[in-house]
This record gives C-alpha cells, sequence and structure tokens, in this order.
C-alpha cells in the first residue's frame, strides 16, 4: 500500500491494518514498531478490530 507524502506512518497504518484485518479476520495479534504506539493506534486496533498490538524495539 502506498500513502501520499503528507500521510505520517502512523496514519498510513490504520488504512495499511484495516485492509488486512478485513481480509484476515482471525488475527488477534500484530507486531508492530514501537514508534507507531502513537496517535491512539493501540487503542483503536483493540476497539475496532479486537486486535492486540505488541510494540517492539527497533534494534
Amino acid at each position: 500500500m502506498v500513502s501520499p507524502v503528507n500521510v505520517s506512518d502512523t496514519q498510513g497504518a490504520y488504512r495499511a491494518l484495516a485492509s488486512a484485518l478485513a481480509r484476515y479476520s482471525s488475527v488477534r495479534r500484530v507486531m508492530v514498531e514501537r514508534a507507531y504506539n502513537r496517535e491512539g493506534l493501540l487503542e483503536w486496533a483493540l476497539g475496532e478490530w479486537e486486535v492486540g498490538l505488541d510494540c517492539v524495539a527497533r534494534s
């Protein structure tokens, strides 16, 4: 998925996750880089899709 340059990575993650989770409804946990723990993404994924996001540090 490609987003316009004026869309932040986190904002783009909403669209990418929604698309993937709509297609793969059995997913319950997704690993994301810690930087995505902004703009309410974790709460949105849990509330909207009942999917937990595991934030990991980039190595």
